[in-house]
């Protein structure tokens, strides 16, 4: 645990400095239901883990992590405007205990907002004050993350009709979902502090991996504590097919297979706390979130093991962080 508290003092210290230059990037022309819009997501809250893994990527390869925070402010810009298409797409209505952008301003105004914030992401990479070939290789960066988010979300939505799946698509899923999206701004510090191909590569292949032990320790979270969203289960009110679904469906009966399948089929507003409750049952009846839990201890060491070509300040930085990750429900 000190590792973990160490990690969570390192990430409140930088989250001072981050949220200073936030509201660099802020809008300075106010308009209706669009500045703040942005406002709102932007200060609404959040760890600001990504911009951290930026800056502290960039500094322990060497280099000064003040050249890293406009890209650093643009993953947060990126993380929330996602997050805002995302809420819209799984029609939560709280994130971080506070109404979500599409619930207080409106379906259009929520596309739009995050239409903007998507395009703040470039202005910002491009207003850096780095070399032109850093800044092409960080816009190729985010284009490619995206890109793999986008098709992971659509691989996810796709699957809460899909009666046939494994742990297989789960793991695909994470890794375009998640696993590019923490990858992102790690590679980007190293982009800016002018690291070898092989660190690119090897922060890609932890942040795959540690995607993947977040998204399942996310699940887990969902289920037990709630993510700020007003209520726990969100993950079965939206249908979707987690690790514990997984588990359990390989695990139970016919007819309670069929009960799960039919309340995850539901739709959102039609289902009730019991259908929540009754599919939390059938987890702990067959020990699927203990089964989750070790599955993200699983991912989490081969993240681990991806960190072996890094130099060592780095790599110790990166285990601490990967604790961090598997730490926060417990």
């Amino acid at each position: 645990m000190k590792q973990m508290n160490n990690f969570e003092k390192k990430l409140e210290k930088s989250k001072k400095l981050i949220e200073r230059q936030i509201y660099r990037y802020l809008p300075k022309t106010r308009i209706a239901n669009l500045s703040d819009g942005i406002r709102y997501s932007m200060l609404s809250g959040g760890k600001r883990i990504r911009p951290f893994l930026c800056i502290e990527t960039c500094r322990l390869l060497n280099s000064d992590q003040k050249k890293a925070l406009p890209f650093a402010i643009a993953c947060e810009f990126l993380h929330n405007w996602i997050l805002i298409h995302d809420d819209i797409e799984d029609g939560d209505v709280k994130r971080r205990n506070k109404f979500t952008i599409w619930k207080k301003f409106g379906l259009p105004h929520a596309i739009n907002i995050g239409d903007m914030m998507a395009h703040d992401v470039f202005e910002i990479i491009l207003n850096s004050k780095l070399e032109e070939e850093k800044i092409l290789k960080l816009i190729k960066l985010i284009v490619k993350v995206v890109k793999e988010t986008c098709e992971g979300q659509t691989l996810e939505i796709n699957l809460r009709k899909i009666r046939r799946i494994d742990e297989n698509q789960y793991v695909k899923i994470a890794k375009k979902k998640t696993g590019y999206y923490f990858a992102c701004p790690m590679i980007g510090g190293a982009i800016i502090a002018g690291a070898s191909k092989d660190i690119q590569d090897s922060l890609l292949q932890y942040g795959k991996n540690i995607g993947v032990a977040f998204q399942i320790v996310d699940d887990i979270i969902d289920l037990t504590l709630g993510k700020g969203r007003g209520e726990i289960g969100c993950d079965i009110r939206e249908g979707k097919k987690t690790l514990m679904v997984l588990h359990t469906l390989k695990k139970c009966s016919s007819l309670e297979k069929k009960k799960i399948l039919t309340i995850l089929e539901k739709p959102r507003d039609e289902k009730k706390v019991g259908d929540i409750l009754a599919v939390k049952k059938l987890f702990e009846k067959y020990n699927s979130i203990e089964y989750a839990h070790k599955k993200s201890m699983e991912f989490a060491r081969k993240a681990k093991k991806s960190l072996k070509g890094l130099p060592i300040n780095l790599g110790h930085f990166l285990e601490g962080f990967t604790d961090y990750i598997i730490q926060r429900y417990e």
